[in-house]
């Protein structure tokens, strides 16, 4: 049988309990957990006392509601903890989704809805924190703004350009697979490790003029060179193709003079 999963709820209990004179013995057998199991909350008490302290609101009385549905809870909390075992980021809707399937199993109470009042309670009886998954941030340089700004100003002067023939065109990835890159993780974690990421993307070009009367037909960047989801259907973008899915100079040059020229030329 795998080991019972305790909620934060019932670890500040036992260590109120035990702290009131409940031996050891005695609480294992209530709460149905080894004896070491009891022993290893009593050392790690500061921190579970810790954890109570920074879930509840100051405002609020320190004390942790039961669960209405404790059946599904339990198992719920073994799901979330299973997931994080494998580092699957794990977000709120994705927890409100599995308590209404498991309730559908267990149903312990005939109304039962999982809202975000639901999901708040239940993070403060687990100690399910938020975090954002670690990785890599990529590095900027905002000293070189201002004189771009500048630049840009005096070119619009020296050469008299309203807003509507100003045009700004920028690219970006979109990762399809990509999973989120915050997750709820237990109260043991300190950091939240995540997977591999999923590299299926596509990149994707826009571009308008500065007062957004004119935007042009974007521009979208794929591997395959006939995709099979376009059969029989009426792409709506300009669509390109290159080994990595990657914006290239002769991608860039065929959508400048092919595609920009003409369509600018025709305002």
């Amino acid at each position: 049988m795998p080991p019972k999963c305790l909620t934060l709820f019932e670890k500040a209990n036992i260590l109120d309990e035990h702290k009131k004179g409940l031996s050891v013995t005695a609480l294992s057998v209530k709460y149905g957990v080894a004896k070491s199991t009891i022993c290893s909350i009593k050392k790690k008490a500061e921190k579970i006392k810790d954890s109570v302290n920074k879930t509840l609101k100051p405002s609020k009385k320190r004390t942790l509601r039961r669960p209405e549905n404790p059946k599904m809870e339990r198992k719920l909390y073994k799901w979330f903890l299973n997931q994080r075992k494998h580092n699957v980021p794990v977000t709120g809707d994705m927890i409100k989704h599995m308590a209404s399937k498991l309730h559908e199993e267990f149903k312990e109470t005939n109304n039962f809805n999982a809202s975000d009042g639901w999901l708040q309670r239940f993070k403060i009886r687990h100690g399910v924190r938020f975090l954002k998954i670690t990785g890599e941030k990529l590095s900027s340089q905002p000293e070189l703004v201002d004189p771009f700004k500048q630049k840009l100003k005096n070119l619009i002067q020296e050469h008299h350009l309203s807003n509507h023939q100003i045009y700004n065109a920028d690219e970006t990835g979109l990762f399809w697979k990509l999973l989120p890159d915050k997750t709820f993780v237990a109260l043991s974690e300190k950091a939240a490790p995540g997977l591999k990421m999923a590299k299926q993307r596509i990149t994707l070009l826009g571009c308008v003029n500065a007062n957004g009367s004119h935007k042009l037909t974007p521009l979208l960047i794929g591997k395959a060179a006939k995709p099979r989801c376009f059969k029989n259907f009426k792409n709506p973008f300009i669509y390109k193709h290159s080994k990595n899915a990657w914006m290239t100079i002769d991608i860039l040059k065929t959508w400048f003079f092919h595609h920009f020229i003409p369509e600018v030329s025709d305002m």
